[in-house]
């Protein structure tokens, strides 16, 4: 399942970079703010689905046995997307997305003046 997840996200990244780099109107104009967009709602997801279950453990723990808090600590850990890890790849999905917007925007304006030269 790693590899699958893996290969999908270089393809992703491989594809909006390609994407960046040959088509700069198209990248700016529709995928940057849909992308950016998806990637709050994604992190935002994660985020309530993490709180949700914190608020379930804390709202059933009084009817679990004193000594299976532990099992009940663990499943819950097992369920939640690491905090530190999400939010890492949520700010990471940013600064890849913005440096391409910016590369986007150098090389249209590269190409306006290089039409403006021939011209």
């Amino acid at each position: 399942m790693n590899e699958i997840i893996t290969s999908l996200v270089v393809l992703a990244v491989s594809a909006v970079s390609f994407i960046a780099y040959r088509h700069p109107e198209i990248y700016e104009k529709v995928l940057f703010k849909k992308l950016l967009i998806t990637a709050m709602a994604i992190y935002i997801v994660i985020t309530i689905w993490n709180v949700s279950s914190d608020a379930m453990y804390i709202t059933l723990l009084p009817f679990v046995d004193k000594d299976k808090i532990d099992l009940a600590k663990k499943a819950l850990e097992e369920k939640q997307l690491p905090f530190g890890i999400t939010t890492l790849a949520f700010f990471g999905v940013n600064v890849y997305l913005f440096v391409l917007s910016y590369l986007a925007d150098h090389f249209r304006k590269e190409k306006e003046a290089s039409q403006k030269r021939n011209a």
